[in-house]
């Protein structure tokens, strides 16, 4: 298997995204690309944010659920997963999962079609 085909099996899993759109997501990624983007420690933020179902949370919180403690690599990685379009800023000191872009809106909020 493929880095990038782990990539999109993983953000299949954890509910990130559809397959279509996952796949091409990365299809112009480089597998350098795909494992700066998507590193272990990325993966954890995310998988924190979307069970959280994109509530909220503040960043101290965040890397106590990860692990981690606030600052330096923490809030590089932050500052990763923001610049992908999958975490936006919340408020002073909250972030939360792009609702929009991971799928994670009420089926309440989508207009019926």
């Amino acid at each position: 298997m493929t880095l990038r085909e782990a990539v999109i099996e993983l953000m299949i899993r954890v509910n990130l995204v559809s397959r279509d759109l996952a796949e091409s997501w990365t299809a112009e990624m480089d597998e350098v690309e795909l494992a700066r983007r998507f590193s272990w420690y990325m993966r954890q933020i995310l998988s924190a944010l979307v069970e959280r179902g994109g509530e909220p949370i503040s960043v101290e919180e965040l890397a106590k659920l990860v692990g981690r403690t606030p600052g330096g690599s923490f809030s590089a990685r932050i500052s990763e997963v923001r610049s992908s379009g999958l975490l936006v800023d919340a408020g002073r000191g909250l972030v939360a999962a792009n609702k929009q872009a991971l799928f994670l809106e009420d089926s309440n909020d989508r207009r019926a079609v």
